[in-house]
């Protein structure tokens, strides 16, 4: 079946998802409805731990790269994540595009008959890569942007990285996946309209959908955040267009509510891509991460309990004000696209 929707010229209609992304996302939606008891409806997978930017509010951001994900591994892992009923997965990062069999990973998955997505700041996403993974079988490409400002997303992301950002939206629409935009919203930008602004600014670039995810430093953080965001995100979206951790009218996060997993290149799983801690080793399988809650009552999985901190928002120095979060100090965090500078291009960056 053909990767695109035809346009008059042969090729893909912009911004329509193909057919075949269509129907994956029917049988995906179906799926989902009859999930054995307790598996997850997603399965998120970090295939490598390298990165081409150096993201001022990633918490691997000042970690050594470990190594990548052994294909051995991932061909077990998948074929365990299908025949445990787990109907999507999500190949994460790091950069998953830098992995190096990323497409063969995603021809597997397909082929094992699971939805598959990738998470992906879309600095190298171009229109021959994009249809190359269309190919392959994958069906949603969710690209990392941060504001809809140029200067508040290259003020966390790094000079050049929003055009880069955009560049591969467009990209995706053509080679016929579905695309969503995945954005990390501090606090201070939750009170400020943000992500209403960004989702308008998603649609007109015709991405189908938008992530919003808060910061988290590496050591946890305030509990009642994931709730303001699911609140700001009702208040501003009524249509469902965004979409946070906490869906409305549920206390738990997906993670603490059993139904999303994640593992890393080393096989540890954890309930989300921002967990605090492990719950164990994906070798001997997935079923026993299946079923219940997995975090206390009141608690989110990227979330430590610790002393509420009082607001210094005043300040626009990403640097010190992600540095005196990750000690406990300083809350609300300020809005990236609120008086932003422009960042020095990180050497890691080309």
């Amino acid at each position: 079946m053909s990767s695109g929707a035809k346009d008059g010229k042969g090729g893909p209609e912009p911004g329509k998802p193909s057919p075949r992304a269509l129907l994956e996302l029917a049988a995906l939606k179906a799926r989902l409805l009859k999930l054995p008891e307790g598996a997850p409806g997603t399965l998120y997978i970090a295939l490598t731990y390298r990165c081409d930017l150096s993201c001022r509010h990633c918490k691997y951001r000042s970690s050594a790269p470990g190594p990548d994900m052994p294909f051995g591994d991932l061909r077990r892992l998948l074929e365990n994540a299908a025949a445990s009923g787990i109907p999507r997965v999500a190949f994460f990062g790091g950069e998953p595009l830098l992995y190096p069999r990323l497409e063969q990973a995603v021809r597997l998955a397909s082929g094992l008959g699971l939805f598959t997505q990738l998470d992906t700041n879309g600095q190298t996403l171009g229109a021959r890569r994009a249809l190359e993974l269309a190919a392959a079988g994958l069906s949603l490409a969710t690209i990392s942007l941060h504001s809809a400002d140029e200067a508040g997303h290259d003020a966390l992301s790094g000079l050049g990285s929003f055009r880069k950002a955009i560049a591969a939206v467009s990209a995706a629409l053509r080679a016929g996946l579905f695309v969503h935009v995945s954005s990390c919203f501090f606090s201070a930008g939750l009170s400020s309209g943000e992500p209403g602004r960004l989702a308008a600014f998603a649609r007109g670039l015709g991405a189908h959908g938008a992530r919003a995810l808060l910061y988290s430093p590496p050591e946890g953080g305030s509990a009642d955040l994931p709730r303001r965001l699911s609140k700001a995100l009702a208040a501003a979206d009524l249509d469902g267009f965004s979409r946070g951790c906490v869906r409305s009218g549920r206390r738990a996060c997906a993670a603490a509510a059993g139904d999303i997993l994640f593992t890393d290149a080393g096989l540890n799983v954890k309930s989300c891509p921002y967990s605090v801690r492990s719950l164990g080793k994906a070798t001997a399988g997935l079923r026993r991460f299946f079923g219940g809650e997995r975090a206390p009552a009141g608690l989110f999985p990227c979330h430590s309990p610790r002393p509420s901190c009082r607001a210094a928002s005043a300040g626009r120095n990403f640097a010190k004000i992600i540095r005196c979060e990750r000690l406990g100090r300083t809350k609300p965090y300020p809005n990236p696209s609120a008086g932003a500078r422009p960042v020095k291009r990180p050497s890691s960056l080309t």
